[in-house]
């Protein structure tokens, strides 16, 4: 691990965005810019665990994997799968309130009625990741979800929307994904910035078990 530190001006931008690079192609750097993505993308759908999910769902009530997708036949059809309604308030910034139709769930009411485990759909979707190491323990989920926890992010729930998340979260679940390939330089682009201390300590834990080998 290395540290680039300096006072403002002293060329740390240009050394890691442009000297770096020349040497190094092919590093990954992470920052803490918004998700290219929109108001219906989550935690789940970024980690790429919603299809497998979905199929689970499916199998287990011998039904189509489109009822438990918010994008298609199970989404609700007030909402249209959003799970909020907007208030427009003219002259003021819209506010959003739950659907009153499936309580912010996104889903049709009559697809909550499909269960995996004692659980429904809108159930796992509100889970911490915490909550979800438990719930999948011995799957191949269980590895990411331990990740995040081991960065501080135990707390989010899985169906969490992606433009809701602060930018150390953002930071940090950008890391994730990048740990899923190996021999990378990666860049962390003030990883602290937004921290609790107790969030930052955590942050270090992890960068020092990843270095030593660790986490893989």
């Amino acid at each position: 691990m290395t540290a680039v530190t300096g006072v403002a001006g002293s060329g740390k931008s240009t050394l890691i965005n442009k000297v770096l690079p020349g040497f190094y192609p092919n590093i990954t750097v992470v920052d803490q810019s918004l998700f290219a993505t929109g108001i219906r993308s989550n935690l789940l759908t970024y980690l790429g665990l919603s299809d497998d999910l979905r199929t689970r769902f499916a199998k287990a009530n011998h039904v189509s994997p489109k009822l438990f997708s918010r994008n298609s036949e199970g989404a609700c059809e007030n909402c249209r799968g959003i799970g909020v309604e907007k208030i427009d308030l003219a002259f003021m910034d819209d506010i959003e309130q739950p659907c009153e139709v499936c309580s912010g769930s996104g889903f049709k009411p009559e697809v909550l009625q499909y269960l995996y485990r004692d659980k429904n759909i809108a159930d796992i979707m509100n889970m911490t990741v915490e909550e979800a190491i438990v719930f999948f323990a011995g799957e191949w989920y269980t590895g990411t979800f331990e990740i995040l926890s081991k960065l501080g992010l135990g707390y989010l729930s899985l169906g969490q929307r992606l433009d809701r998340f602060s930018g150390g979260e953002r930071q940090r679940l950008k890391l994730t994904k990048e740990l899923k390939h190996s021999n990378k330089i990666i860049v962390l682009d003030e990883p602290s910035t937004g921290l609790h201390p107790s969030d930052t300590q955590k942050l270090l834990d992890f960068v020092d078990a990843l270095v030593d080998g660790a986490i893989r």
